[in-house]
Order: structure tokens, then C-alpha cells, then sequence
């Protein structure tokens, strides 16, 4: 980021002034009126997608000293914007700016070229929309790509000699794509990061698929078909429920506490059902092992229905203790800029809560 900053001019934006007057509680009813749904979140998308749109070009060539002028005027239109809740008249930004549609009908070439028209793609992680759109978009566009010239999207986007058909594909994939793919400075950190989130990834699944989940099961104990049957269906309509949670909690308007006391809810549920049908805890936490992580699975839906018993296991394997990490300044162990030691302590089978109960 410190690389790609650089020092300009400081932009000084006209502010107009409203009429002076006392204001009553009507002229601030107005006032708030005039606010909703204002253009300043808008304008400086609009601003964003612009810098996106300027680091496909390169610098000096005309499309990016015009886009350069337009972003410096934004600054202004963001001003403008604010001023509207004071009830000022003010210019908007011209649409030809943000709109293919009226670029088009601009007698100016340059207006169609340089029009910003998407959000970058680092805006994925901001819109969920967007980004839903945007992976509806490139699962469409890996199976054509594929049926059409044998390779992958990420493969032929990377082909410095492409054929007239594949530069065709590449072109309107570019164009219809939901989110700008320019090379802006956000951009290019959002895929660093998802370059590195992916390789840590991949070494935690790597170490997952060595993984041997028989240390959190029971000893001496087993489960006949049917058990097994009557537990699976039960976690599969767990599961089901889980992925619907998105869904209800859009239909039903709820906020993260909301959507996390239902989800808990689901999840009780699931339990006293688990047991209802298999009330031998050492039992059921097998059968849940085996039906969610056998072949590489996931184990947090074990961990989140019958997580006291596999804790109980594992301290039974270690002999009833606990090793954890205390701040020590003469510790070995240093994490964020402090140290610590390991301590170890005896734990009673009681200090452990269950989840059935």
C-alpha cells in the first residue's frame, strides 16, 4: 500500500451554504426526509469502481488522465450530495460516468471505454449480493469455458496466445462479469489474501485428511445397523435445517443474535432427539463420529451435538489432564508479542457440563 501511495494536490470542494434560519421541528423532519436514500454511498462506489477502471490503462494515456479528472471531481459530487439534506439544489454526477447504457449514447467514443459501470471485485466481501451474483456468474462460465475449448477459465485467462474465439470469450467475460477485475491496489490485496487464506487451507486439510478422529470416540462400546440407520436420518435433517438457517433468517428479518439463538435452538433440538433415540451417550457419540466424519468429513457437527463426550474421551486418553497456556514473562512460548508456559493441572470428570441434560 505504502508503494502504490502517492502525494497530490489537496482537493478543496465548494460547499454551499443554505438559507440561515431558526430551524423548527418540521424543517428538521424535512431535513431528515431529504437524507433518505441519499447518493453519497452510491457516488462513492461510483469512485471506486473508477480506480478500478483506471488501472487497466496505462498512466498518461488519455482514458486514465480523464478517469484520474473524474475521480477528482467525484469529490465534489460527494459534496453535493451531503448538501442536498440542507435542501440544496445541486449537480448529480453525470450518468454517462457510472451507466454503459448512457455512455452509449455519448457522441464521445471515450465515454463507452472508460465507463464504471461494475463494483471491483474486493466489493464481494462488502455486498453479499454481489458476491452471490458473482459466483453464480464464474460457476456458469468454468463449465462453459470447459465445454467450449477444453481448458479451464483460470487456465485461459492466463494464456498469453489465445485463438480469436477464446479472445472473444475472454472479452465478453470481462464485460458481463458482475464485479470490475481490474488490477487496483484493492484488488490485488483482496487476492493476496485469498492466496494465502487458501494455501493455509490446503495445509489444514492436508493435515485433516491424516487426521484420525477414533481418539474422541468411546472405548468398548458399540451400535447395531438400525441405531446407526435412526441416527443418520436424524443428523441429515440436522444438517438440512442448518443450511436452510440463511433463508429463515432472511424471510424472517433477523440480526446476528437472532440469527444465532435460532441456530442454537436447532441444535437443542437435534440433541434431545439424538437422545430421545439413543440415550447411551457413549453409544451415540460413536454413531455421530462415524456418520459426519468418516471419509475426511467435518467434525463440527459432532463437536457441536456431542462435544462433552468426546472431551470426556479425551481426557480419559491423557490421563485426566489438562495442559493450557498461562502469560509468563519467562515463558518459551510467545504469541503476539508475549510469552507464555504451559501448565498442566488434574480435571475432574464434573468440571465438564453436558449438553443433554
Amino acid at each position: 500500500m505504502l508503494r502504490c501511495f502517492k502525494e497530490t494536490l489537496p482537493i478543496q470542494c465548494v460547499q454551499k451554504k443554505a438559507e440561515k434560519i431558526i430551524p423548527s421541528e418540521e424543517d428538521f423532519v424535512r431535513a431528515n426526509c431529504s437524507s433518505f436514500g441519499d447518493e453519497i454511498g452510491s457516488v462513492t462506489n461510483h469512485i471506486t469502481a473508477m480506480y478500478d477502471v483506471a488501472s487497466t490503462y496505462a498512466a498518461g494515456t488519455e482514458e486514465r488522465d480523464t478517469l484520474e479528472y473524474r475521480i477528482i471531481c467525484g469529490q465534489q459530487y460527494q459534496q453535493n450530495s451531503i448538501d442536498k439534506a440542507k435542501g440544496i439544489i445541486c449537480q448529480n454526477m453525470p450518468k454517462r460516468w457510472y451507466s454503459r447504457h448512457d455512455a452509449q449514447k455519448s457522441d464521445s467514443p471515450l465515454d463507452a471505454a472508460i465507463v464504471a459501470d461494475h463494483k471491483p471485485y474486493f466489493m464481494i466481501y462488502r455486498y453479499p449480493d454481489e458476491r452471490r451474483q458473482y459466483n453464480a456468474f464464474l460457476k456458469r462460465c468454468q463449465f462453459d469455458c470447459v465445454w467450449k475449448f477444453g481448458v479451464s477459465l483460470e487456465t485461459l485467462l492466463k494464456k498469453d496466445v489465445r485463438t480469436a474465439d477464446e479472445e472473444n470469450y475472454v472479452y465478453w467475460f470481462r464485460r458481463n462479469c458482475p464485479v470490475s477485475l481490474g488490477n487496483c491496489t484493492m484488488n490485488r490485496l483482496c487476492r493476496n489474501v485469498e492466496f494465502k487464506l487458501l494455501s493455509i487451507k490446503n495445509q489444514w486439510k492436508a493435515k485433516g485428511d491424516s487426521f484420525n478422529y477414533a481418539i474422541y470416540r468411546s472405548q468398548n462400546v458399540s451400535y447395531t445397523a438400525l441405531q446407526f440407520a435412526t441416527v443418520k436420518k436424524i443428523l441429515m435433517n440436522y444438517e438440512a435445517e442448518m443450511k436452510n438457517v440463511p433463508s429463515y433468517a432472511k424471510a424472517f428479518h433477523l440480526d446476528d443474535a437472532g440469527v444465532s439463538e435460532y441456530r442454537a435452538a436447532l441444535t437443542q433440538l437435534a440433541i434431545e432427539e439424538l437422545y430421545c433415540n439413543c440415550p447411551n451417550p457413549d453409544v451415540l457419540c460413536n454413531i455421530i463420529l462415524d456418520g459426519t466424519c468418516s471419509g475426511g468429513g467435518s467434525s463440527s457437527m459432532a463437536w457441536a451435538l456431542c462435544g462433552d463426550v468426546m472431551i470426556r474421551n479425551l481426557l480419559k486418553r491423557n490421563g485426566g489432564k489438562i495442559t493450557y497456556l498461562i502469560q509468563d514473562d519467562s515463558g518459551d512460548i510467545e504469541y503476539k508479542g508475549q510469552l507464555f508456559r504451559r501448565e498442566t493441572c488434574a480435571a475432574e470428570e464434573d468440571d465438564i457440563g453436558t449438553n443433554h441434560e
